[in-house]
Formats: C-alpha cells, sequence, structure tokens
C-alpha cells in the first residue's frame, strides 16, 4: 500500500508541475470582475450567518431546542426547491438576472430575522431563506 501511495506521489508531482497557474491575476486588474467576486465572497459568507446562527436565536426566542434544530432540516429542503427554481429561471432570463430576486429575497429575510418571535416566524423564515 506503501509502494503504491508513493507512486501515485511522484505521478501527481510531475503532473502538478505541468500545470499553469490555477488562478489568473490578469483578471482581477480588471476593475468590474474584482468588484463581481468580491460581492461573491461577501455574498456567499453573509448566507452562511443564517444557518450558523438560526438554531440559536430560535433558542434564544423560548422554542423547543429539538424543534429549533428542525429549522436547518426545513431550510435544507427547501434549498433543493430553491437551487431547482433559480436554475430554471437562470435558463429563462440569464445567470445575473436569477442571482439579483435571490440576493434581495436573502437580504429582506436577513433583515426580518431579528424581529421573529415565534415558530412560525422562524419556520417562514427557513423556508424563505432555504
Amino acid at each position: 500500500m506503501r509502494i503504491l501511495g508513493f507512486v501515485a506521489l511522484g505521478l501527481l508531482i510531475i503532473t502538478n508541475l505541468r500545470l499553469g497557474p490555477v488562478i489568473s491575476i490578469t483578471e482581477f486588474k480588471k476593475p468590474v470582475y474584482s468588484i463581481f467576486v468580491l460581492s461573491l465572497v461577501v455574498n456567499t459568507l453573509a448566507l452562511f450567518t443564517v444557518y450558523t446562527y438560526l438554531t440559536v436565536s430560535a433558542v434564544g426566542a423560548n422554542i423547543d431546542a429539538d424543534l429549533s434544530f428542525d429549522l436547518i432540516a426545513i431550510a435544507n429542503a427547501m434549498s433543493a426547491v430553491g437551487q431547482i427554481g433559480s436554475g430554471v429561471f437562470a435558463d429563462h432570463f440569464g445567470p445575473f438576472n436569477a442571482i439579483i430576486p435571490a440576493a434581495v429575497l436573502a437580504g429582506v429575510v436577513t433583515y426580518a430575522w431579528p424581529f421573529a418571535t415565534h415558530i412560525a416566524a422562524f419556520v417562514v423564515i427557513a423556508v424563505f431563506f432555504g
């Protein structure tokens, strides 16, 4: 088994040395592209914040801990619907036209999230955020 690992290591070193650079720095010299990449990174960080703290805020609102962890399952189930729906929307209207309403909806739900005090409000937030 070790011999096979060293053979794979040697071959992977050779193939990785023959590859070009993974990231093309010349593309980041264009300001429009750089701002777009930065906005996608910030958007991704913002999306995972809700998944991380949704259960904590539900427990803080005196909702049963077992039920609060089900909010993540609800959001994940609805994300399958959202991914398929946004893919169909992007096929018809273009990928950038699909990102804009999704980002606006995620922003509205994120701003409405601190005002949720009942389980119904948390379920609605999980459904729309998913």
